[in-house]
């Protein structure tokens, strides 16, 4: 058996632990715009995806939790990032949970 402990150049892995809503990716397609993009960004906000590979269709628009401020609460940090979304999506009722995924493609 090979072992090899160097990087691997023809391999990926994506992993994250996020809060956030999830849309589907028909419902990001329509949004992603340039504006949508330069909203986000201000906002503070960022996109995941969820595996392709598995079939997933879902976006999820958030802040990964190694983004809390030191002086932020955990409670205010999901608040934030309730206002900001709804605000960005121009919906009121959205579900917001901590996600985590990961997976690896080689």
């Amino acid at each position: 058996m090979k072992i090899r402990n160097g990087f691997v150049s023809n391999s990926s892995s994506t992993s994250f632990c996020i809060y956030a809503a999830e849309i589907t990716q028909d419902e990001f397609d329509a949004l992603d715009t340039q504006e949508f993009g330069q909203k986000m960004k201000e906002l503070g906000l960022r996109d995941w995806c969820s595996n392709p590979d598995r079939g997933d269709n879902e976006v999820f628009i958030g802040r990964s939790w190694d983004s809390v401020k030191d002086d932020e609460t955990g409670k205010q940090f999901k608040e934030s990032i309730q206002k900001s979304v709804k605000e960005l999506l121009g919906k009121d009722k959205l579900e917001f949970f901590s996600h985590e995924d990961s997976w690896y493609n080689g």
